[in-house]
Order: structure tokens, then sequence, then C-alpha cells
């Protein structure tokens, strides 16, 4: 019987229920029915046993005629048993769904009495007496209207959907949606017996057949004579966001498509409407956008290694969902193959040529790609562009302007003149190194090659070159990649500093492979630092350019972190002070490229910053009667003028690359900004006291220094902004403000925090300890000059003149090394 009420919200009832009944379902019933059926599955999974143990004396004992017949009966009779406790397990999944429906239905409707019984008892708010009669009345009647209402809502949510569900799945069995659904609702969060068994078939059967609805839209989409409507891009993407994470969804897709149809299929989206976007096809951009970010994510997935081995002698065990080594070998095909676009349904004519390589740019935006398919894809897309030429190779044969104005590969991003157009793949390479600088490292250092020195160039100190570091960093074209069209053209008039490349990600890229615990990475620190020394830039004078300004803050972030290396290259005089990565340089290479880093503002400022602290530290070991304590201070104060000579080398080269600057003579005319941060730690004073009270470790072998510096500097940082007193009674002048005069103020100041210093005046002490400088007034001011008249003139007078005529002779060395007068 079914009961079909009138009220709002009414609908048909599975039985005979009717506003404030409780479904009459007893969920004690149904979880006991769904346990036994639980139960009968888990015979069919424990089947195996029981056909060996009843087949194995008729197998033994026969070996005539029908005996392979016999021996492969047991397998027919677990197969028909596994596919009838698959539908017992499926069974019983419907039957705790439909459970968890009513008892959930059950509870919404004992509220609902509590709350008509609280009611009543409060007489719906009204007042006692016959004068409210009519009132109350009134009041219980819209009382039981809502009542009512909200009983025939969860009735409609739990028990009319619930079994119109419950009867899909019955009928669909385990799909995708309905695996969902029943996770989401709870049923079997922690399977076990034939549940654990069925759940991982379901799954897998599941995403094979989402796959295969992937592979059918693609066929559309790929077939020139086909058009592709909305609603089949929007069922794509709607796929591809839901599972392109998916192990067995991303493995099967793979390989339902093959490589050569993915990369088409990106292709094909990408030209189905153009940069900007024809009137009403905005949300067509963002949609093949987000198509094309979900077949990255599945193309990371499935291509991610999961199995085991693979070491030197050791076969590799690919894992469960990973495409083979053929599907791996057919992509390296398809990369290198030409494909062309073209059909009435693309917004462009065609045919418009591609290489594989550039149809998996924009796919390498997304997704978490494993370190050995990013080796093999960069590899074989470095080696690929110089065997053909350079860049261009991307471009040569593209169609440009006209009837392709507005033409755009890679939507990832968006649209818009500063988003890659996509037809550059580096750009694609590099975003994903970016955030995998092991692989980035192995693409850099596995090609090495020795000789083809150029002329007048001396031998790499390794032995040695790198070959794709030398190609993409001093030979590469890095093409603007930016959709041609007018309104893009006329932007970049007016912004030439957004131009679209991938050297920004390049650079970000050797900074990050440049701090990998690996030997490779010093080989590769030493071959950026020799390459860019081996162009003919190097050849001609300090105004050319050693490399693409872009690239000068992530230099320069690499020399900060490898600064002990690079003060050891820079002194003519070896040094006993341990620390640093053991990278070796050329010094007059060093001396070229900190002159070229020094036109960047930024690069200037982190190798200055990492500098101060390098000298600081290398003051303290020299100076440290601990570390030296059999010789006197004359003695350690001559040692440390190796600290001096080598401060005055790096900072009287940065210094003479930034004096051409416009940045630079801002500054010195106290119209920038750009020392104002130098300021910002203060004096010298400053940055030493923090290497004697900070709790960061000081680097030594092997370790970077750049990350220790910054940690140093922001300590110091935040001493100057809680105490500006200090600085306005006494300032050694603002740090760098001018090179000279700064070289001399680290000297003097490492030299008085060492607490070495004989016969300070009493003012001076605090505790024993010589009292830091950010805490003196007048009077101590007034007596450090004194001391400097005095008996400073021996040492801290000595040692600050030795550290400035230094930072002369760097400048002097800079000058003669850019212009070509060797001695």
């Amino acid at each position: 019987m079914v009961n079909t009420p009138t009220g709002a919200g009414g609908g048909g009832t599975d039985v005979a229920i009717e506003p404030f009944d409780r479904h009459p379902s007893l969920p004690g019933e149904l979880e006991a029915i769904a346990l036994r059926l639980e139960g009968l599955a888990g015979r069919t999974v424990d089947l195996r046993i029981v056909t060996d143990r009843r087949f194995h004396p008729a197998e033994v004992s026969w070996d005539g005629l029908a005996a392979e017949e016999l021996a492969a009966a047991p397998a027919g009779v677990r197969q028909d048993a596994l596919v009838a406790g698959d539908a017992t397990v499926w069974l019983a999944g419907v039957v705790w769904y439909w459970r968890r429906q009513v008892e959930d239905f059950n509870t919404q409707v004992r509220l609902i009495d509590d709350e008509r019984t609280e009611a009543q008892g409060n007489r719906f708010g009204v007042p006692l007496g016959e004068e409210f009669d009519h009132e109350f009345a009134l009041a219980r009647t819209e009382h039981d209207r809502r009542a009512r209402e909200r009983w025939w809502d969860a009735h409609h949510m739990f028990i009319d959907e619930g079994s119109r569900t419950a009867a899909a799945m019955l009928r669909e069995g385990p799909s995708a949606a309905h695996l969902d659904l029943l996770t989401e609702s709870g049923v079997w969060g922690s399977p076990a017996g034939a549940v654990e068994v069925f759940l991982p078939l379901w799954h897998d059967r599941a995403m094979k057949e989402l796959a295969g609805e992937v592979g059918e839209l693609t066929q559309r989409i790929n077939d020139p004579d086909q058009e592709v409507s909305q609603a089949e891009l929007e069922r794509l993407e709607e796929l591809l966001s839901a599972h392109a994470e998916d192990e067995a969804f991303a493995y099967y897709l793979a390989t339902e498509l093959g490589p050569a149809a993915a990369l088409e299929l990106n292709g094909n989206l990408a030209f189905l409407t153009v940069d900007p976007p024809e009137a009403g096809d905005g949300e067509l951009a963002d949609l093949i956008g987000s198509i094309q970010a979900g077949l990255g994510t599945a193309l990371a997935t499935a291509t991610t290694r999961r199995g085991s081995g693979g070491g030197p002698g050791e076969p590799y065990i690919p894992g469960p969902y990973e495409v083979d080594e053929a599907w791996r070998a057919d992509l390296l095909i398809a990369l290198e193959t030409q494909f062309d676009f073209e059909g009435d349904n693309l917004a462009v004519p065609g045919p418009v040529p591609l290489y594989g390589y550039q149809l998996i740019g924009p796919l390498l935006n997304h997704g978490d790609y494993d370190d050995s398919f990013l080796r093999q894809v960069g590899a074989g897309m470095i080696d690929f562009e110089v065997l053909h030429g350079g860049s261009e190779v991307w471009t040569r044969d593209l169609p440009v302007g006209g009837q392709w104005d507005g033409m755009r590969l890679d939507w990832t991003g968006g649209g818009g003149p500063t988003q890659p157009a996509g037809f550059d793949p580096m750009i694609g390479l590099m975003t994903a190194l970016e955030t995998s600088p092991t692989a980035a490292l192995e693409i850099l250092t596995s090609q090495r090659t020795w000789g083809d020195v150029p002329d007048n160039v001396a031998d790499p100190i390794s032995g040695h070159r790198l070959s794709r570091v030398q190609y993409l960093l001093t030979e590469r074209d890095w093409p603007v990649d930016v959709v041609s069209s007018p309104e893009v053209r006329d932007y970049f008039v007016d912004h030439p500093e957004e131009l679209v490349t991938g050297l920004p990600a390049f650079g970000n890229v050797l900074e990050n492979a440049a701090r990998v615990e690996d030997q490779r990475a010093i080989w590769l620190v030493e071959s950026i630092v020799y390459e860019l020394n081996a162009t003919p830039a190097a050849r001609s004078g300090p105004d050319e350019d050693l490399m693409h300004p872009v690239l000068r803050q992530s230099v320069g972030n690499i020399m900060a972190d490898y600064i002990w290396d690079v003060n050891r290259a820079v002194d003519v005089v070896n040094s006993n002070m341990s620390g640093g990565l053991g990278a070796r340089f050329g010094r007059d290479d060093i001396f070229r490229l900190l002159v070229d880093l020094g036109r960047d503002e930024g690069a200037h400022e982190t190798i200055r910053e990492a500098q101060a602290v390098h000298s600081a530290v290398a003051y303290q070991h020299f100076l440290s009667s601990e570390d030296y304590p059999e010789k006197d201070l004359s003695e350690r104060i001559i040692a440390a003028q190796q600290v001096a000579r080598r401060y005055g080398s790096v900072m009287g080269a940065l210094d003479y690359g930034a004096g051409r600057e416009a940045w630079f003579e801002q500054v010195e005319s106290g119209q920038g900004d750009g020392w104002g941060r130098g300021a910002a730690f203060g004096t010298a004073g400053i940055v030493v006291e923090q290497l004697v009270d900070t709790s960061v470790k000081v680097p030594g072998v092997g370790s970077v220094a750049g990350q220790f510096a910054s940690l140093i500097l922001e300590e110091a940082s935040e001493a100057v902004a809680a105490d500006r007193s200090a600085l306005a009674t006494y300032e050694l002048a603002e740090f760098l403000s001018d090179g000279r005069q700064s070289a001399g103020n680290l000297a003097m100041s490492a030299l008085y925090h060492s607490g070495e210093l004989p016969d300070l005046p009493s003012v001076l002490e605090e505790g024993g300890e010589p009292k830091p400088m950010d805490s003196w007034g007048e009077d101590e001011v007034e007596a450090w000059q004194w001391y400097l008249d005095r008996e400073g003139q021996s040492s801290v007078v000595h040692l600050a003149a030795s550290a400035a005529t230094s930072y002369d002779e760097g400048i002097s060395h800079a000058n003669v090394v850019v212009n070509g007068l060797w001695s």
C-alpha cells in the first residue's frame, strides 16, 4: 500500500506511513541481514582452499583422459563463486546504506516529536484563558503545518531519495558514483573480510569504466569531423577533476588513450577558442584550462614509479597501476613527432603544426611528477631542441598573425598577455623542475664533456663541462612566449618588463638544484661560474652582460650560499679556516662574475649580506685566543688580515659592477632606498654582536652559507628595530653607504667584540666583557675614540686600515679582470 499525502512537500511512501510516523524497518534487523550477507560472501573468498582440498585426491590419482580438464575444474567453480560473492557483498552494502537512511530518518522524526511535545507543553507560546482559545488554535495549526513540512522534507531526503538510490545501486552495481556514496555515508569505513577483498575490485572496475568514457570523449574531440558539445567538455572536466589523482583511473586513462592520443587531445582542446575568448567563450576557456590541468595531474599520477628495486645491478619491479616501459617508449616517440591540428570545430584555421614536446608543456604545469619521468622527458626535450638548432624549432613552422591571432596552447593559467602561450615547452618543464630539484640536478649534470674549451679560456677546474648547463645558460635563445595579437602587442609596448619567458623559472631551477646535498650540485655551481666566463661577453668589458639580467638574482643567491668557497677563490693565499661546500672556482672567473652580479641591486644585496656574515665569522675565528692560544694578539691580527683581504675583494668587485648602475647612483646620492635595507641592520657592530649571541650554528664544511646569513641578518634586523637610539648615538656609518669605510668598520667591530683588546677603558666593559656597541651612549663613543687614538693604533686602526686598503685593491683587480688587463 502506498500512502500519497497532499501536504506541502509530500510524496509517495514505500510503506503506509504518514506524519509523524517513524519508518517501520528496524535498523537492528537490517544490520543483522547485512552481516549475514557479508558472511555468506566470505565463504566464496575462502573457496580456493575448499576446492583445492576437494579436487586434490582426484588430481593426484588421475593422469589419463581429461586430466587437464580436471586440473582446471576448480578455477571455474571458484569463478562462479566469486561472481556470486561479488553480488552478495554488494547487496550487503545496499542494505547497510538503507539502514543508515532509515536510522537518519527516524532520528529526524524523533527530533520533530520532541519539539512538538515541548511546544504543546508551552501551549505554543499562547497564554491560558478563554480569550486566547482562538489564538491557541491558530498557533497549534501553524506549528503542526511546519512540523509536517519538516517530516515530509526528511521523508523525501532519506526515504524517497534513499529508496531510489538503493534501487539504482542494485540495478547498476558498484559504479564509481555508488562507491563514493557508500564512502560518504560511512558504510564500510573499516572494511574487513569479503568486503576488504571486493572493494578494490569494484574500484578497479569503476575506474576502468570511467577511463573508457574519457576515451570515447577523446575520440570525438580528436576527430576533426566531429562537433563537440559544451556538455561533453563539462563531463570530461568533471571526470578529470574528480579522479585524476586516482591511481587506477590515471593508469587506465593512460593505457586507454595512449601517449599520442593524449597529446593530441591537449592540442585540440586548446584550439577550441582563442585569447581573448570570443564573445561568450570565457567559460569555455576556463573549462579548457581545467581539463588541461586534469590531464597533467592524471599523467603525473600514471607515470609515478611505485615499484621496488632498480638499484645498481638490481631489476626494477613495477608497482600496481604504473604504466609500463613500452608506454614510456611510445611517449618518447610521440614527443618527437609533429602533429597537425585542423578541423571545422577549431577556432583557428589549420594546419597548425606542433611537436609532442610542445603539447606536453602545459601538462607539466600541473601534477606531482615523478623524478624519473621528469629526467626522461626533460633530458629528451633539451637534447631534441639542441639537435634541431635551438629554441626556434618550436616556432619555425608555426603560423602567426592574421587568422591565427589569439592562438594559445596553454590555458592552465587562464588567458591574458602575461600568461605563457605554451608554445615554448621549456617553460612547462622548468615549472615542473622548480619543485623537483633532484631531477633537475640529474638532467643538468648527467651529460658531461671533456675538451671543447674556447680559445683564450682556461680549462674547467673540474676537468669537464656540463653540456646542458652550457646550452641553457649561455647559448639558448629564451623566446618570448606570448599570444600573438594586436591587443597583446599594444600591451607590451607599455609593459615591456612583463614579457613572458622561461628564464625566471630556469633561475629558480638552478638555485634549487644547487642546494641539493650532492657532489653533483657542486659540479653544477662550478659549471655556472665557468660557463658564464667562457662566453665572448666575458672578454668584452664591464658593460657586457655575462648573463640575462633576469638570472642575476638566482645566481646571486647561489653565490651567497657558496660564499665560503667564493672567499677562497678570490684570495691568492690559501687559508686554514674550515667551512664551505668545497666548490672550486677560477679567481678571475669569480671576480668577473661578482662584477656582473653587482649590477643587480637584489643580487648585490644578497651577496653583500652573506659576505658580511662570513667575514664576521672569519674574524672571530682568527682573532680568538681559544682557536690560536699559541699566538699573541698582534699575530692573530696579522692572520685576520686575510679576512679583510677577502672581504675587500668580494665587495670591491660587487661595487665595481654596481658603480655604473642607476640604482647605485641613487643610493650614493641618498635618493634611493636600496641600502636602506643595508641600514636595516644598522652598524657592523650589530652584525658581529648577533654572531656572538646567536644560537644559530655557524656553517662548517658542506653547509649552505646563504641561509645561515639570512637567519643572522633577520636577528640583527630585529635588534635594530627594537632600539633605534643606539644608532642615533653611535653609527660607524650606515653599513655599506661607503664600501671602503664599511670594510674598516666591520674589521674594527669584530676585533672589539672578540674580547681580545687589552686595556679597554672601563666604560666600555660590562661584566668583564666588551659592552655591546648597540647600547653605547656618548660616553662610550668618546672613550672608544680615545682608545683608537692611543692603544688601538697598532691593533684596531691597523686592521681597519688593512681592510679599507683591501677594498681598494679589490676594485682595482676587478677593473683589471673585466677590462682584460691580465698581469
